[in-house]
């Protein structure tokens, strides 16, 4: 009965925003397609949590990609974000 409880407090406590593993990005689905030479087209589904589209903002804009065009798409439990990547070549080596 004691551990219920302490379930019901560590889950009814605000997170800390600036604490990015508080909810971390649940992915359903990551599919990745390449649609020519130069261009992938990736495509993620995952579940709609507190600040989730920004986190997933956030991981693509760490990874320094060439993103040509994304859209995120917004259900009331879900996220879709597609991009279309761009490959880029840096000192001979390729990247996506």
């Amino acid at each position: 009965m004691s551990t219920e409880k302490s379930k019901k407090k560590r889950i009814q406590q605000s997170p800390d925003t600036s604490d990015s593993r508080a909810f971390p990005i649940e992915i359903i689905e990551l599919k990745v397609s390449y649609v020519g030479e130069k261009i992938a087209l990736v495509s993620l589904k995952c579940r709609k949590r507190r600040d989730t589209v920004v986190k997933i903002c956030e991981v693509f804009e760490s990874l320094k990609l060439n993103v040509v065009t994304a859209n995120i798409i917004a259900f009331p439990e879900t996220l879709f974000k597609t991009l279309f990547i761009q490959k880029r070549i840096e000192n001979g080596r390729v990247f996506m």
